[in-house]
């Protein structure tokens, strides 16, 4: 398990737009755009080595420390190429582990959690995972990673916020941790010069950054990605320096790299198109943010979808204004060598404006068609709800009020009467048990009229060997009625928990448990549940 991974993050775009008077080398770029040409050859290549460890995996005679390798060796190669997967495989990794009873596994496990979440702009659950580690039980091995750990999450934290005094204090709590681990490892060990580097750029020292990494690169042997991240790191502190010379050709190294490598949580192809759009290469910079945002949304990078669409939206308008000034150019060259016939051209022009007028006119009126009736669908969903509902709850709350009129009338018979042993013997008769059930009942038989195929289209979202067989076709289950009242709006735990005389942690209970076997993910199960539609 590698933890002591550099410790970069990507500039301000604000900043890098600053700083960008560039003479940049074409050829540098030409090798980025031959890489990215070849990019889907590699990304086949990278998904041919990992279904090769999924076959290993699923022997079935794999002892318990190979399978956990194989765990980490899949959550390796996910980690920076797709975070749905790369979580998944650091859960079997955690999952293992605690079956082994293995410390150091269990740390390594939630670490990998941490970095994975990190990555994805998780900051929040990705503190919250590594707060359940015992710094007191660390080797010196766990705490450096947990260390280095802590020291990225604040900088990017820092970095992400913008905002005083946060950002000071997120960049002064990463240096402490940064230097934390120099401490532990020793000033002169080069496993600490990445946080020499870190501890420089927080204090914006970058040319004593820029020599710190020429050192790593120098005595440290490093890996393909440790090198792109050290490189991409040269590149952004030159650019803050406002040596572009000196920064294109290490971030267009640090690209190449990443394409080769199959990474899609990177910077450097963002950073790329906010230089060349500077310098007035939109072809150049429309492509390279095009990518970028492509490559986060395919690993659901929050953070650099942001980061992306501070650039993006830039180029897109510029090329925009460029198109039309160029039209513009073209009809009033066209009106000065045609001035005989203008009159028709006139016509022409308006006849096409209006015709494009029409057919804008007609998208705009097919769209709001579509969305007038997915309004009335809607709206006839929850008028069917409130018809079916609004009847059941006049049914049951006349027949309580019927039954609490009887029982006042007669207790206060026997209290006039001075029976108060009797008085005491109607209110024990009182079943109230009974008549939640005759509730619920009435409830289940509703909602089964209004939603006919709930149960069946429930069942199809979950894995075979755990859908549910209702005991009697009108009766749900205690499963399928919380999230019966999921469906009919109601999503607030202790309104349901409320209604149906559980506690909040009973509800949440049942839900997990059914999310645990569904064929969706869990965070999309409750979206689809609302997907399942009232009778015809």
């Amino acid at each position: 398990m590698k933890f002591t991974l550099f410790l970069f993050l990507i500039l301000p775009l604000s900043e890098i737009f600053a700083f960008c008077q560039i003479d940049f080398t074409q050829s540098n770029l030409q090798e980025l755009d031959a890489a990215l040409k070849h990019k889907r050859v590699y990304e086949r290549t990278k998904i041919m080595h990992i279904d090769s460890l999924k076959i290993i995996l699923q022997r079935s005679n794999i002892q318990p420390n190979k399978k956990y390798d194989l765990y980490v060796k899949l959550y390796e190669e996910y980690q920076l190429y797709n975070y749905e997967q790369a979580y998944f495989y650091t859960e079997k990794m955690l999952d293992l582990a605690t079956a082994m009873k293995d410390k150091n596994k269990i740390i390594e496990s939630q670490l990998s959690m941490a970095y994975c979440c990190l990555n994805a702009g998780l900051f929040k659950e990705s503190n919250e995972i590594v707060q359940k580690i015992d710094v007191k039980e660390l080797t010196l091995h766990h705490k450096t990673a947990l260390y280095s750990f802590l020291s990225k999450l604040n900088l990017d934290m820092s970095n992400s916020i913008m905002v005083e005094p946060y950002q000071s204090e997120y960049s002064r709590a990463s240096i402490k941790y940064s230097q934390l681990v120099i401490d532990l490892q020793g000033e002169d060990n080069p496993q600490s010069l990445p946080h020499k580097v870190n501890i420089y750029r927080c204090q914006c020292q970058y040319q004593q950054a820029i020599e710190s990494i020429k050192l790593q690169l120098e005595t440290m042997d490093l890996n393909e990605r440790n090198k792109s991240l050290n490189t991409g790191g040269m590149g952004l502190f030159y650019l803050l320096l406002k040596d572009t010379v000196q920064a294109i050709p290490y971030l267009c190294y640090a690209a190449i790299a990443d394409i080769k490598a199959v990474v899609k949580e990177t910077p450097a192809l963002c950073i790329l198109a906010a230089i060349v759009y500077d310098k007035g290469d939109l072809q150049h910079a429309y492509q390279y943010a095009t990518e970028a945002l492509a490559d986060a949304e395919f690993y659901n990078a929050r953070h650099r979808k942001i980061e992306v669409g501070d650039v993006l939206p830039i180029i897109e308008k510029t090329r925009f204004d460029i198109i039309n000034k160029q039209r513009q150019w073209l009809v009033d060259f066209s009106i000065i060598i045609s001035v005989l016939l203008v009159l028709f051209l006139v016509a022409i022009i308006v006849i096409m404006i209006q015709m494009r007028q029409l057919k804008q006119a007609r998208e705009i009126n097919k769209q709001q068609n579509e969305t007038l009736k997915q309004i009335n669908d809607k709206l006839k969903e929850v008028d069917n709800i409130k018809n079916g509902y609004i009847g059941y709850f006049f049914s049951v709350n006349s027949a309580f009020i019927e039954k609490l009129e009887y029982y006042r009338k007669l207790i206060t018979q026997k209290l006039l009467g001075k029976q108060y042993d009797d008085s005491l013997r109607v209110l024990r008769t009182m079943e109230i048990q009974k008549y939640r059930e005759e509730m619920f009942n009435s409830f289940d038989q509703i909602f089964i009229k209004i939603f006919p195929n709930f149960v069946t289209q429930f069942n199809l979202l979950l894995k075979e060997e755990y859908q549910i067989t209702l005991k009697s076709a009108h009766v749900l289950s205690p499963e399928i009625r919380i999230f019966a009242l999921i469906r009919l709006g109601v999503s607030d735990v202790e309104s349901i928990a409320k209604f149906l005389n559980y506690s909040v942690h009973t509800i949440n209970t049942y839900k997990s448990k059914i999310k645990k076997h569904a064929l969706v993910p869990s965070e999309q199960f409750e979206q689809e549940i609302m997907k399942i539609e009232l009778a015809g």
